[in-house]
């Protein structure tokens, strides 16, 4: 997955959910399960709800990390 277009991504979106990535990018769930627990680890994404709908929250503008 490209940190620069996951970025790109998630700055444009206030939250998004695995369900948004995932089609986004076309990759499967625990890819994408991966890929936002690594963003989470370094506290780029912050959980923002528990459960089937869960949504994550940008904590700090990504594009400026690979810009």
């Amino acid at each position: 997955m490209s940190n620069i277009n996951l970025g790109v991504f998630i700055n444009q979106n206030s939250q998004i959910s695995i369900r948004d990535v995932r089609e986004k990018f076309k990759f499967f769930n625990q890819t994408t399960i991966d890929e936002i627990n690594k963003l989470i680890e370094l506290q780029l994404l912050k959980p923002k709800e528990k459960g089937r709908a869960q949504h994550y929250k940008n904590r700090v503008c990504l594009i400026k990390l690979y810009g």
